[in-house]
């Protein structure tokens, strides 16, 4: 890394009558070093030594390349020589390795010791350690540039702006939101004059209220840019106080757009989810991770019992309490499952659903996890009908399909099969079994003389009779 260098405007001519107390001052608080007129070192004061890390011994009869840290080009310690060899002092900062490898940076001053002939006997080289300030520097250089490209990847712009002297102060990424050439610098009133009227009111209020009050603002403004595009732009203002009195306003401002355009989308995505799931008969419930109630749709409110809003943030099972259909006993919940295992599941039972006001729904269910970008379970939606009607119809309809209708009795398809079991058990067990006919002697008669009403209430009566 090279730095700036340059000769000092007079010639210093050292000569023995330099007072000898003036030399020990400046042995004493810089660090010094005495060439030949070859540049070999014949003198090394301690703090050489210490910054260094090389001992007098090993510094006297060598030159100056013993530390040299080969982080300047040929040129640099060129122009060096070529000034102090001409008489001139010459100044500059130099980087220089010690002997454990470390770099130091040093503020040297080098002058000639000129005989009293004028020809250069000596070099005199006083230093002042500056690697901490190098160090701030480099960290601050690195910190702007850090800032600029982050800044122009997240497309944010700085600004600052003087309160005394008026002067606003755009970084590179500004000038680009704006669609402005870098080597304009807009004036404020040049800067507000390129937003719509009431763009730049809202920034006059902003700013007039700050000016007052302290406080910094936060606003987005649609803003049109050179090339037609309509953009929105996020204007953010602090002020800063330097004892006690205001001295600037300073902040950033981001082309929001996309972000805009993306909230907009999403919000009529999800009005259109909420409506959609509203308006179908399916009742949906949507769950945490941890299988704690999002939301309900008013199908699930109405079979549950339960209010969105109350039941929000509740364990599913308190709000979703299904019972076998037969034993009355709890059965496991889907959510939990599907939560667990991370894919769709249905319940293979015929549970029912107790609702929060007793009501009692045979219901059919599935539970699919809710998933984010990178795949993590988000949570879980819970989606079920009630089939308590389709239950009943389905469980008449076995009973019709295997019993008769007038006496309640099995019919003659349901005995044969029946029987049929009883007979191949009875073979493969070797168990006995017992068949009873009965028959309704003179039945004809009946039936013939009172009618088949008759008939049939007599026919209904003796199953009666025969199981009292």
């Amino acid at each position: 890394m090279t730095m700036p260098h340059s000769p000092l405007p007079n010639t210093v001519v050292l000569v023995p009558e330099v007072p000898s107390a003036l030399l020990d001052v400046i042995r004493t608080h810089f660090i010094v070093s005495i060439t030949d007129a070859q540049g070999v070192i014949v003198e090394a004061n301690d703090a050489f030594c210490a910054i260094s890390q090389f001992s007098r011994e090993e510094l006297i009869g060598s030159n100056h390349r013993v530390i040299n840290s080969r982080q300047h080009p040929r040129e640099f310690f060129d122009t060096m020589w070529r000034h102090i060899s001409q008489g001139e002092s010459w100044r500059g900062d130099i980087c220089n390795r010690a002997k454990d490898g470390t770099l130091y940076w040093v503020d040297s001053v080098i002058a000639p010791f000129k005989a009293a002939d004028g020809h250069i006997t000596h070099y005199l080289s006083i230093r002042s350690d500056i690697t901490q300030r190098k160090r701030q520097e480099e960290a601050l250089r690195k910190s702007e540039q850090l800032l600029r490209r982050t800044g122009s990847l997240a497309e944010v712009g700085g600004w600052e702006l003087d309160v005394a002297s008026r002067r606003l102060t755009w970084s590179a990424q500004t000038y680009a939101i704006h669609g402005m050439p870098t080597d304009v610098a807009p004036t404020l009133e040049e800067a507000l004059a390129l937003y719509p009227t009431a763009s730049r009111a809202r920034v006059r209020v902003a700013m007039d209220k700050a000016m007052r009050t302290g406080e910094g603002w936060d606003i987005e403004l649609p803003f049109n840019h050179p090339d037609g595009r309509p953009l929105w732009l996020r204007l953010v203002g602090a002020v800063e106080v330097e004892a006690g009195c205001m001295v600037r306003l300073h902040g950033a401002i981001q082309d929001v757009t996309m972000l805009r355009d993306m909230s907009v989308r999403m919000a009529q995505e999800h009005e259109l989810l909420r409506v959609t799931l509203r308006s179908i008969g399916d009742a949906v419930i949507t769950t945490d991770a941890r299988g704690h109630v999002n939301w309900l749709n008013p199908v699930a409110e109405c079979m549950t019992g339960w209010l969105s809003e109350d039941a929000k943030g509740l364990p599913l099972k308190r709000v979703f309490y299904i019972v076998n259909e037969h034993t009355r006993q709890p059965v496991p919940n889907p959510v939990a499952d599907c939560l667990k295992r991370g894919e769709v599941v249905s319940l293979a039972d015929q549970p029912v659903l107790i609702s929060r006001n007793g009501m009692v729904y045979g219901v059919e269910d599935s539970a699919a996890p809710i998933r984010g970008e990178g795949g993590q379970v988000l949570g879980a939606v819970l989606v079920f009908r009630d089939v308590t009607e389709q239950r009943r119809l389905s469980s008449e309809m076995r009973y019709r399909a295997t019993h008769d209708t007038l006496t309640g009795l099995l019919n003659r398809g349901e005995f044969e099969s029946r029987l049929s079991h009883l007979l191949k058990r009875a073979r493969e067990q070797h168990s006995e079994h017992a068949v009873l006919f009965i028959d309704l002697d003179q039945f004809k008669i009946v039936n013939d003389a009172c009618g088949h009403m008759v008939g049939d209430k007599l026919f209904d009566l003796a199953p009666v009779r025969r199981s009292a």
